[in-house]
């Protein structure tokens, strides 16, 4: 399970969501592997990101974003 949302239904139209997930690299358009269990990288990042979090999944913008990169280094999370 991955607690990052690409959206809210309540919010945002089915279309906006899913065009994010497929235009994001972690998602879309298609992965061969398990990115939760088998990607250490985005283990790495998704620890990060979640840690310290009360609410999940971590909305729009901050698990999953515009600016996700599959080659940017990850920022360490001072909570």
């Amino acid at each position: 399970y991955i607690d990052f949302s690409i959206g809210n239904l309540r919010e945002t139209g089915l279309k906006e969501i899913l065009d994010r997930g497929m235009r994001n690299p972690w998602l879309g358009p298609h992965r061969p592997d398990c990115l939760i269990g088998e990607d250490p990288k985005f283990i790495e990042l998704h620890t990060e990101k979640t840690k310290g979090a009360t609410h999940l999944p971590l909305p729009w913008g901050k698990g999953f974003s515009d600016e996700d990169s599959l080659t940017a280094p990850i920022v360490k999370n001072s909570n």
